[in-house]
């Protein structure tokens, strides 16, 4: 398995068959995984590089999502379904509702978008109020879409039918790096630029734990340190090390 250049986005068709990537050139292709075949690969349907990518329920569609801000639908042979526009920047968020008649989308911009799955026309904007980012869009164990938003600290859930918000993680002065969600939906996983794991519930927002890597150069100070290469400093930084 090979793509032209990095690869960007990967997703898991729900039956556990199929295996789909995108990479930076806005290429997408598509593997068996069952029968280790290659099924087919687009080369630069997207004008920049692919963010994310999802399958329908039935694994029967694929939907790429890319920094060119347009969305992409296929079908399992490769054939395009669709292309719908309608973000102002990129495309980084992507899910299919239970029923699989609607697809989600999230964008830089912080607006949620869901589109028609038959024939990729908008339905429905939505913009939450003080979220400037749209990590993720996920299924809760009730099949109810719920948008993973944040500010420059806070993590918030957010209940697109009802759009409301209904539970907020508490605030951090370290950056969020990555959001993801565990296959039921019940539990949601978010990593820190300080290298901090934290483990929530979906949709309550209850802590259920924290994973924290060693440290054991907390609290040293490398600021004034001579003789350092820049690789010797990160892993210092990695270890809890900090410049001040």
């Amino acid at each position: 398995m090979r793509l032209p250049k990095a690869v960007t986005a990967l997703a898991l068709s729900p039956d556990g068959t199929h295996l789909a990537a995108g990479d930076a050139m806005g290429t997408v292709a598509l593997w068996d995984l069952s029968k280790r075949i290659f099924r087919w690969q687009k080369n630069q349907v997207h004008l920049d590089q692919v963010m994310a990518l999802t399958f329908s329920p039935d694994s029967q569609y694929l939907y790429s999502g890319s920094r060119d801000r347009t969305i992409q639908a296929w079908d399992f042979k490769g054939n395009a379904q669709f292309t719908a526009s309608g973000h102002r920047r990129r495309v980084h968020a992507l899910q299919v509702s239970a029923d699989g008649d609607y697809l989600y989308s999230g964008s830089q911009d912080g607006t949620i978008c869901q589109w028609q799955t038959t024939t990729g026309q908008l339905s429905h904007r939505w913009e939450p109020p003080d979220a400037d980012y749209i990590h993720s869009i996920v299924l809760d164990e009730h099949h109810h879409p719920i948008a993973i938003v944040s500010d420059t600290q806070t993590l918030s859930l957010w209940d697109i039918e009802r759009q409301t918000y209904v539970a907020t993680c508490p605030p951090d002065d370290e950056p969020w790096w990555h959001v993801s969600t565990s296959p039921d939906g019940r539990s949601l996983i978010c990593a820190r630029q300080n290298g901090d794991i934290s483990l929530w519930s979906v949709p309550l927002g209850q802590p259920q734990g924290q994973l924290r890597i060693d440290r054991p150069y907390e609290g040293m100070q490398i600021g004034g340190c001579l003789g350092l290469s820049e690789s010797e400093r990160q892993m210092l930084y990695s270890l809890g090390a900090s410049d001040y």
